[in-house]
């Protein structure tokens, strides 16, 4: 029996699929197919034989097409899904059939009309690193692609480790708006952001030989450079681990669009200059330094990390782990997430601070955002008001910068249900909505934006809405403790309480300085699930800070009458009720309780009103 030839070609390779697949089945399995089928036959099929390619196979939600050329492969992309998002206008959110595309350039293997090889693999693994209705191409596909997409600019997204690729792969985004990046910087950082170009043009001439040449990171986020951890352990030979591991997390910091990661050769060439490695970072434009250290000792392994402000020199954060080495391998994925998410919420946190030091006059539109969500986070009738006033501004000076529409937004939304500000009605919920949704129209890669949006919904009582809202947010931010924590908050509301209680701690896990409302919204899926015991000792901080979050106090209530704790409950109750003004029986269902689950929701009011809660 004769043996089929396989030939070998240099092909540019597109692999989609389907965002939300299985949500979608399990939702209507008939509608979905035949809307797959229609968008197969009638868009992606007749796109692929014009930008001449070849449709390889279709196999459930997955499509592989393969092209002569890296310009037509990425032409194709881009018209498939600006076709597929006219389709989809005007349908609700959960009903649009969205697309991932990935390109690259491979050497791939022919046999029986099948493409096979590494690049069939990392053409499917790029779309999973791509937001939906969006087009990412692999480093070799750029490299064959610049100044040959008219119109269509692309961002570098790092450097990522994709499953069975040995080496990490770099990541760029197809910008389909085609509209250049200082279109939507705050008006008032241009201007760094022209110095920092002429910083970079400095030493592109003047350091060639010393360092690689690197562009300066956007002007309108953090950016942050990864030093390799220092091996400590007095073995040259285990060097790797500390490269590694700092290889892993610069790849989970190059997930979030929150900071700018300056990537691998480069941030490991700051290590060891004369000048110092936070001298170095200033001047390829980095605000941020992390290093650290790792030391084997037998069976154990000691790493510390530790954030550096290189403007000032300070010190931001430190943390220390101590595993088993046999577990270095399994846990290591789970450490740098940590360290990744960790680094994300103390970024945010400096800048904040900063931007609450200067006087409002002095602050740029990203600061004047800053400055607003810092407000939001008081949860007073004070603060609620200086955010809105500062969140507005910043709207004024840049109308195009999508994080103060969503910060505002979400300052309503709180607002509109806790009624802090006395000035609030449920009907402005609708209004907080739009207001974010106006921020997810000018950046829909923005995870924090689903976060809130999902907030909004839920308050406005769409538990199966705001879900939907949150799966997005944890899609875009999979390792934001944030994303985890409200995810939780709505599997609660929807009743879903043991995987509420799952991801809460998981959120705890990534954020060791938990802000307030921490306990609180865990302690809501707590309660959910029956574990009052947990309830009472997750909420000692609402009283250790002597904070009166609505959530955390309502739940450490409810919870210490179901232990029969009633005159501790009541003498607690009395404390709220005197510190929390418009807390009531009457409003407590719709602000603490579960919308998706009205019988719980009645069971927390009972014990309420048996604390000595007020009816209003």
């Amino acid at each position: 029996m004769a043996v089929a030839k396989v030939e070998r070609r240099l092909l540019a390779v597109l692999a989609a699929d389907v965002v939300g697949y299985t949500r979608l089945m399990e939702a209507d399995e008939a509608r979905t197919i035949a809307r797959l089928k229609a968008v197969r036959a009638e868009v992606a099929g007749p796109l692929v034989v014009q930008h001449h390619g070849r449709l390889v196979n279709f196999v459930g939600d997955s499509a592989l097409a393969a092209f002569e050329s890296v310009v037509d492969a990425v032409s194709c992309a881009v018209d498939i899904q600006r076709v597929v998002a006219e389709r989809n206008a005007g349908l609700p959110e959960a009903e649009r059939l969205l697309f991932r595309v990935g390109v690259t350039l491979a050497d791939v293997a022919l046999l029986d009309g099948e493409v096979y090889g590494d690049g069939v693999n990392l053409a499917a693994r790029l779309g999973q690193l791509c937001e939906p209705g969006g087009v990412v191409v692999s480093g070799t596909a750029y490299d064959h692609l610049q100044g040959k997409l008219d119109g269509l600019p692309l961002d570098f997204a790092g450097e990522h480790r994709v499953k069975n690729v040995a080496r990490p792969v770099r990541v760029y985004r197809v910008r389909l708006d085609g509209r250049p990046a200082g279109r939507h910087l705050p008006r008032g950082l241009r201007r760094h952001a022209a110095a920092a170009a002429l910083l970079a043009a400095a030493l592109a001439v003047g350091l060639w030989w010393r360092w690689p040449p690197a562009a300066p990171p956007p002007a309108d986020k953090p950016s942050v450079a990864v030093l390799p951890f220092e091996n400590l352990s007095g073995d040259p030979a285990q060097a790797y681990l500390g490269e590694g591991f700092a290889d892993d997390v610069i790849t989970e910091l190059a997930r979030s669009r929150e900071l700018t990661v300056l990537a691998r050769d480069t941030s490991f060439s700051l290590k060891g200059r004369s000048e110092g490695a936070d001298a170095a970072a200033r001047a390829f434009g980095v605000r941020y330094l992390l290093g650290g250290s790792l030391r084997r000792t037998g069976e154990s392994l000691r790493l510390t990390a530790w954030l550096e402000d290189t403007a000032s020199g300070r010190q931001v954060w430190a943390e220390r782990y101590d595993i088993g080495a046999p577990a270095l391998v399994a846990t290591q994925d789970d450490i740098a997430h940590r360290v990744a998410a960790t680094l994300s919420s103390e970024v945010r946190e400096a800048e904040k601070a900063g931007s609450l030091r200067r006087t409002p006059g002095s602050l740029d539109v990203y600061e004047l955002a800053l400055r607003g969500l810092a407000l939001k986070h008081e949860f007073t009738a004070d603060s609620f008001r200086a955010g809105r006033a500062v969140l507005r501004r910043a709207i004024e000076l840049d109308p195009d910068y999508a994080p103060a529409y969503v910060y505002l937004g979400y300052l309503d939304a709180i607002d509109g249900i806790a009624d802090y500000t006395g000035e609030r009605r449920q009907e402005d919920l609708d209004a907080a909505i739009a207001t974010i949704r106006e921020g997810i129209g000018l950046d829909p890669g923005m995870a924090y934006a689903y976060q809130a949006l999902g907030y909004a919904l839920s308050v406005s009582g769409r538990p199966a809405d705001a879900l939907r809202a949150m799966e997005r947010a944890l899609e875009l931010g999979p390792n934001d403790a944030d994303n985890l924590l409200l995810y939780g908050r709505e599997l609660a509301s929807n009743g879903r309480y043991a995987e509420a209680v799952a991801a809460g701690e998981r959120a705890f896990a990534l954020d060791s300085v938990a802000p307030v409302y921490y306990p609180g919204l865990h302690s809501r899926s707590l309660y959910g699930a029956g574990q009052y015991e947990a309830v009472v000792r997750v909420t000692e901080s609402c009283v250790d800070r002597r904070s009166y979050h609505r959530t955390c106090r309502a739940m450490r209530i409810a919870a210490l009458v179901e232990l029969g704790r009633t005159e501790q409950a009541r003498a607690e109750t009395a404390d709220f009720v005197a510190h929390a003004s418009g807390f009531t029986l009457r409003n407590a269902g719709a602000t603490v309780g579960f919308a998706g689950d009205p019988a719980t929701t009645e069971r927390l009011v009972g014990k309420l009103r048996e604390a000595g809660l007020p009816e209003g």
